[in-house]
């Protein structure tokens, strides 16, 4: 019995068990691991002097005699215990018969044997690997760790994700290690079977002699004919025997692989869960399949061996003659035999049918005509796979489930197996080219019908061929970025809701406390949490009905379709607002720093900042346009403690400066809310270098010079508070005149309703020719030089005429701001918006 010996660690090394089957004088290796314990109790690095080998030749056979008595004990509950009985007996009486009256002869094999082991330990400790000592004595103290990855370890860099991976490992090194032990015992059931049909064939004459002789003058004829078939009848018996126990425990190594089976698929049906809801990090996810890879292919393994050996043991029982295997197994056995082969088959087929999967999928949102990446695997490793089968990938309809009517580029390939051992197809530039929607309704616009990729394909494995498929999770196809915001919203709404990754669809209302939960989640891979009061500020602009009232349920067209009054829904406001923050590191740090408060109703600025200092300012997103941050401060004039609203910018004014140079460059804005730091110990960090303003070609390089027109005393002639950032306006020539084509003296629009305006005006550097640079007039008013940067981007309901003329002159405040020159402006219906997001 093995128990904690220096043998249940190195009784799989090559060159351990090279020793044992090289030996000569030979000692069987079966010996050496049931006595195990008493052997490595001793010390064999000295030869064993005559008069202590009688002591310990009988002390060793003691041990064996002692593990025999154990596995007689335990014959009847433990599996293939019996024939293992058999076995050790046998080789035990051999061992007698070979050694016989020479036991120091057999010690001194038995120490040559353990010698070799040592020095193989020693090479491997060497070397930096499986360490051990010189045998005997302590020699299992120094036994390497026992490593639960079937002989690896876990690769440097890897995280420990789940506590249920160990215990599973160990119990297939404990299937691996019967395994081992029953291969061998087929081997031995063979080689007896082999010699016993030798040994039949030799007695079938003499049989028949005494058949013909064995009349009823003939006792002695009879008694010998008897005790022949008696003598056969116990060969053939204890054969029969052998081969039933050893069925009785393939049967039992298929029942712990089916229990094991049924956990890895409750495994990775959760990790593809997550994989869906991506309710973790990329990062954890992956490391996740990392360990579910490990285990399919050790369970895999396991099943192949399996199903190897019951064909072996069903060729076993063919084998022996007729005669000798009239009395076998029986009726019974036939079927048993057979549901045993069947329950194996039945298992490889559903790993492999479920070791298929997606692991890489494409994007929730799919834009036709470019490409995508999308990565498959069959989880239980290249090993098994005859050939490497062609991989292709067609588009289904996610609510029927039929092909849908699409054209795909790039969408077949065949299968690689990686270094280490994987079986994957990456399909890197996939691409839906062309797609023609099916399930298009009345109030179901494109961009909420969802598809899902198949990827498909005949796989040859060793014991058969396997038609595999595969699907990903859903996706919405899109043709331009109007249809983004609903494509998303249609994604985000069935991920959070949906039943499960195989739901065809998901409710159309849910409660409104289920809702904010999924929005709280999908923030969390930003580093930052909602809260509760951004949560109610949500709530109030998608539910009417005040908190806990019977009506607090969202439908999916009040979340991502209904016009929250400003042209726009609720999702469509939130999904700009997240494209911003997201937009570029830069942002996503601001917002991860929580130097932008966000998420603050306009109504409410003024309770926050007006007991501050004045210069308190905060970072909020416009509730009347999409994508928009606005800054809102308190300041204080003749006028007395104002709070001011900045007119609101968007992601394309941010590529020009970013936001925390306008912050920086704005003199009004001093302490940040909540925090109340200085504006340049908050956003220094993400400040741009300075760069120093140079002359080229003669001529002096210009910039813009932004003035806030509300929120200080510029409005009534007093000192202005502008910033000035590069922006090349071309030369100017020594008269004041812009060669810019845009220089048209135009008047500057008037800010939107509620915000303070921004202007750009030139700064010059030192003049050249003479005279003064622009300056700021009394009432706000810009010199003839001037560009209205404060814009409101465009609305929905603010598109312009495709077909009207442009309109010359500014556009005015309830048109939309365009700086200079405007079109035609008009709030589009339903139906033609319909008709252009399609």
């Amino acid at each position: 019995m093995d128990g904690e010996t220096l043998w249940s660690y190195i009784q799989d090394n090559p060159e351990v068990v090279a020793v044992y089957a090289e030996s000569n004088p030979h000692f069987p290796k079966e010996v050496r691991a049931c006595c195990a314990g008493w052997i490595e109790s001793r010390d064999w690095s000295t030869p064993v002097r005559a008069e202590q080998a009688p002591a310990l030749a009988r002390g060793l056979f003691d041990a064996l005699t002692e593990v025999l008595q154990h596995l007689e004990t335990v014959a009847a509950s433990v599996p293939h215990a019996r024939f293992k009985l058999n076995r050790l007996t046998q080789i035990g009486r051999t061992l007698r018969e070979e050694y016989a009256g020479n036991d120091a002869r057999l010690l001194e094999a038995l120490r040559v044997c353990m010698m070799a082991e040592a020095a193989v330990l020693e090479g491997a400790e060497g070397e930096g690997g499986v360490g051990g000592g010189s045998a005997g004595v302590g020699a299992s103290s120094r036994a390497p760790q026992a490593m639960e990855d079937g002989g690896q370890s876990p690769r440097e860099g890897e995280d420990v994700v789940s506590g249920r991976a160990g215990p599973l490992l160990r119990q297939y090194n404990g299937l691996a290690h019967e395994a081992r032990g029953s291969e061998d015992e087929l081997r031995s059931v063979q080689e007896l079977q082999e010699e016993f049909r030798v040994q039949y064939l030799q007695n079938e004459d003499r049989i028949a002699a005494l058949a013909q002789g064995s009349g009823p003058n003939n006792p002695q004829a009879r008694q010998q004919l008897h005790a022949l078939y008696q003598s056969l009848a116990q060969q053939s018996e204890q054969l029969i025997g052998m081969r039933r126990s050893l069925r009785s425990a393939l049967a039992g190594e298929a029942n712990m692989l089916r229990t094991l089976q049924a956990t890895l698929g409750e495994m990775l049906g959760e990790w593809r869960e997550k994989q869906f809801r991506k309710a973790v990090p990329e990062k954890i996810l992956a490391a996740e399949l990392r360990e579910l890879r490990q285990l399919l292919m050790r369970q895999a393994a396991a099943l192949f061996s399996l199903r190897e050996r019951l064909e072996v043991l069903r060729f076993l029982r063919q084998q022996l003659p007729p005669a000798a295997s009239a009395d076998d197994d029986g009726e019974v056995s036939v079927p048993e035999a057979e549901t045993l082969a069947a329950a194996a088959d039945a298992m490889i087929e559903n790993l492999v049918l479920g070791s298929w999967v997606v692991v890489e999928q494409p994007p929730s949102v799919v834009r036709r005509r470019v490409r995508t990446r999308v990565s498959i695997e069959l989880l239980i490793g290249a090993s098994h796979v005859v050939s490497l089968p062609m991989v292709s990938v067609q588009l289904l309809d996610a609510v029927t489930g039929e092909p849908a009517s699409a054209q795909l580029l790039n969408a077949t390939k065949r299968a690689e197996a990686t270094n280490d051992g994987r079986c994957v197809a990456v399909f890197s530039s996939l691409c839906i080219a062309d797609i023609r929607h099916a399930s298009l309704t009345k109030d179901k616009l494109s961009a909420e019908c969802m598809y899902r990729l198949a990827v498909s394909c005949e796989a040859g494995l060793a014991h058969g061929t396997y038609s595999l498929i595969a699907v990903s999770n859903p996706i919405t196809l899109t043709v331009s970025r109007r249809q983004a915001a609903l494509a998303a919203a249609t994604m985000f709404w069935h991920e959070a809701f949906a039943d499960s990754f195989e739901a065809i669809t998901a409710p159309e209302t849910v409660f409104w406390s289920a809702l904010a939960g999924a929005l709280e989640a999908s923030f969390a891979a930003s580093g930052r949490e909602l809260g509760a009061d951004v949560l109610a500020y949500f709530r109030s602009k998608v539910v009417s009905s005040v908190p806990g009232d019977s009506s607090d349920i969202v439908s999916f067209e009040q979340f991502a379709k209904a016009d929250m009054g400003k042209g726009f829904s609720f999702w469509a406001w939130l999904f700009a607002a997240r494209e911003v923050l997201e937009s570029s590191p830069h942002m996503r740090a601001l917002w991860a720093d929580s130097l932008v408060a966000g998420f603050v109703p306009k109504s409410g600025v003024g309770g926050m900042l007006s007991a501050y200092p004045s210069g308190s300012f905060l970072l909020r997103f416009a509730d009347s346009l999409l994508g928009a941050l606005s800054i809102s401060y308190v300041w204080d004039d003749s006028r007395g403690r104002q709070v001011v609203h900045l007119q609101p910018w968007t992601l394309t004014e941010f590529e020009t400066i970013s936001l925390a140079d306008r912050i920086r460059q704005t003199e009004q804005l001093t302490l940040l809310y909540p925090t109340f730091q200085h504006r340049d110990e908050a956003f220094g960090a993400y400040y741009s270098p300075d760069e120093a303003v140079q002359a080229v070609d003669g001529y002096v390089t210009t910039g813009l010079k932004m003035t806030v027109e509300g929120g200080s005393e510029s409005r009534q002639g007093g000192g202005e508070s502008a910033f000035s950032f590069p922006l090349d306006l071309g030369p100017v020539s020594p008269l004041g005149e812009a060669s810019n084509p845009f220089y048209t003296g135009m008047e500057p629009a008037e800010p939107a309703a509620g915000y303070s305006g921004m202007l750009l005006s030139p700064s010059l550097g030192a003049p050249a020719f003479g005279g003064e640079g622009p300056s700021s007039e009394g009432g706000g008013r810009l010199p003839e030089l001037s560009f209205n940067m404060g814009l409101e981007p465009l609305r929905f309901d603010e598109a312009p005429s495709l077909g009207s003329p442009p309109l010359q002159g500014s556009a005015s405040a309830e048109g939309g701001l365009f700086g200079f020159g405007g079109s035609r402006q008009r709030s589009l219906g339903g139906d033609e918006l319909r008709d252009m997001l399609q």
